[in-house]
């Protein structure tokens, strides 16, 4: 939250430190903010909302022009834990199950909070085994995938 007024971020909710009370070490309370899209371009130049992988109440949101545009951005970050895709077009939905670099995708459904049997591992550098020179990630690489989108869940039943 330290450079989002030099960046110009766009606070929906939240954004205030909490120091205080039984809350305390939360940091945040609950927090969305939109990055404009050119600000995600560049990630060396990008706000750090943008470029780090923030584990708290906070998540950061831009608008893509194409779903060309939407891949590039998701998949130009470091990190790779989570992934989340709302679109209208039904088509391009295979194209973001197999192009998007995310250990857990979710279209059209909000992100389970916790669900104990779906890997909270990430890929590149999010989660375990980040950082590990030894670990065979290409043997245990994996993608959880759920879609959400209403014709998807009738196929289920």
């Amino acid at each position: 939250m330290a450079d989002a007024k030099e960046y110009d971020v766009k606070i929906y909710t939240g954004g205030e430190k909490i120091d205080t009370g039984e809350d305390y070490g939360l940091f945040y309370t609950p927090t969305l903010v939109e990055i404009k899209p050119e600000l995600c371009e560049d990630l060396s130049k990008a706000p750090f909302l943008w470029r780090e992988e923030a584990f708290g109440p906070v998540r950061s949101i831009t608008k893509a022009k194409d779903m060309k545009d939407a891949i590039k951005l998701a998949n130009a970050s470091n990190y790779g834990m989570r992934a989340v895709v709302y679109t209208s077009n039904l088509n391009n939905i295979e194209v973001f199950k197999n192009q998007l670099e995310a250990a857990n995708i979710y279209i059209n459904a909000r992100p389970m909070l916790v669900d104990i049997t779906v890997s909270l591992g990430g890929i590149k550098d999010s989660a375990y085994p980040a950082g590990c020179k030894y670990y065979p990630q290409e043997l245990v690489y994996g993608k959880f995938i759920y879609d959400g989108t209403p014709q998807n869940l009738e196929k289920i039943r």
